[in-house]
């Protein structure tokens, strides 16, 4: 019995489907269904209301007026300083800025917004981190309440670096850079992790905390090799165009040497030495850098290769220094999320349809009563901000103006 060539049978077939061209196309969408919509979904838009307008609040950093002394040098000058400008006895050092483009943007903010602007400026970048991170728990499980929790365990190890500094906007990109590779190992974010190579370029003008995202992608490009999955070798193209991209800076591949320079010198900085498990947010993180590969291990759960060595990794780092604790605590999440789904007596969230107009309605009115607190009380803190009330030496800033022009030690 002969058999028609396949590419005839294919035709026949096509000329026999008399459905419409768009209604066939639809028909090999995975069919999506939607999440159900409850009382967890108004605590995690809460928690991420939260940290919006929390983070709207002074914070006693003296970094944040050199930030906004050197955005204002770059400006005045149209260059970025290569040697130090200000300080009498490391006057004319070299000095690797690499967080002018940061810096421009604070200074441009307080020149048109005032100090208001600038706490605005904080919440709204702590507000976008949470609310992405939030979509990002979201892919990883369906438990909203899971999601909840972990979002609070994030959003509280972040708030230690919640002043006006750079790493408040790779906080921000650090998150959207993980919730792009989650999307592009679920086969739902193919075309959009090439945005990553852009991304780095923009990220490593803004704050060499970059390198935490270069190292991301490669934690995922190594797992998705190792696993041999079919979109490994397009991830290790993008790992090697983000690591590329990362030189394009003034400072160029002197970048990377000056990132791990940074890294020897600093252990004698506060920020960079270890929390200690007697601080609460060095307590947490040891316990959550432990406690994800112990619950994996014991629920005998399997769980996503790349999120779980995610998890170890920037586990120890943030039980390694301080300042790497906002870095943990957002880049666990998913593992966390995980290892929590797996104990399997979590309850679920869901609601009647008759309820969900109720809900959507009380999320728009949290979030219009936080913005009317927030901005009733934001003038006079933004005012005491600004000056530095509180935990600076005020009075005697004012007395060494009185004295006669020149250095002094």
């Amino acid at each position: 019995m002969s058999r028609r060539p396949r590419s005839k049978m294919a035709k026949t077939e096509r000329a026999l489907d008399t459905r419409p061209a768009a209604q066939t196309a639809e028909h090999r969408k995975p069919v999506r269904r939607g999440r159900p919509v409850g009382p967890a979904h108004l605590v995690t838009f809460v928690i991420c209301v939260a940290g919006l307008f929390g983070a709207m609040r002074p914070s006693p950093d003296p970094d944040s007026w050199w930030h906004l002394a050197t955005g204002r040098w770059i400006i005045d000058h149209a260059s970025i300083p290569s040697t130090d400008p200000f300080s009498w006895t490391a006057a004319g050092k070299e000095w690797v800025a690499h967080e002018w483009a940061s810096e421009i943007i604070f200074a441009s903010v307080d020149a048109v917004f005032g100090a208001a602007g600038l706490l605005v400026m904080q919440g709204l970048f702590v507000g976008a981190a949470l609310f992405i991170l939030r979509q990002t728990l979201r892919r990883v499980v369906e438990n909203e309440w899971i999601v909840a929790g972990s979002l609070v365990i994030a959003m509280y190890l972040s708030s230690l670096m919640w002043s006006l500094r750079p790493h408040l906007i790779s906080l921000l990109f650090v998150v959207v850079f993980l919730d792009t590779l989650v999307a592009f190992r679920s086969g739902d974010g193919d075309r959009r992790i090439w945005l990553l190579i852009p991304l780095t370029v923009l990220w490593a003008n803004l704050h060499a905390g970059f390198l935490s995202g270069v190292i991301l992608v490669w934690v995922f490009t190594i797992v998705g090799l190792l696993e041999r999955r079919a979109d490994a070798r397009r991830l290790l193209g993008v790992s090697a165009l983000v690591t590329l991209a990362g030189v394009m800076t003034p400072a160029g591949i002197e970048i990377y040497v000056f990132s791990v320079y940074l890294a020897q010198v600093s252990t004698e900085v506060a920020e960079w030495k270890p929390p200690g498990i007697r601080d609460p947010f060095g307590a947490l993180v040891t316990a959550v850098a432990v406690g994800v590969p112990a619950l994996v291990a014991l629920t005998k759960r399997r769980c996503d290769p790349a999120l779980l060595v995610t998890a170890v990794l920037f586990g120890a780092m943030g039980v390694g220094a301080i300042r790497n604790i906002w870095l943990a605590g957002v880049l666990v999440a998913p593992a966390l999320a995980l290892a929590l789904d797996g104990l399997g007596w979590i309850p679920r969230s869901g609601a009647a349809p008759r309820d969900r107009a109720f809900i959507l309605t009380a999320h728009v009115l949290v979030l219009v009563a936080g913005s009317v607190l927030v901005w009733s009380t934001i003038g006079g803190r933004s005012e005491s901000y600004l000056r530095g009330e509180g935990p600076f030496p005020k009075a005697a800033s004012e007395t060494l103006r009185e004295l006669p022009a020149g250095r002094m030690l």
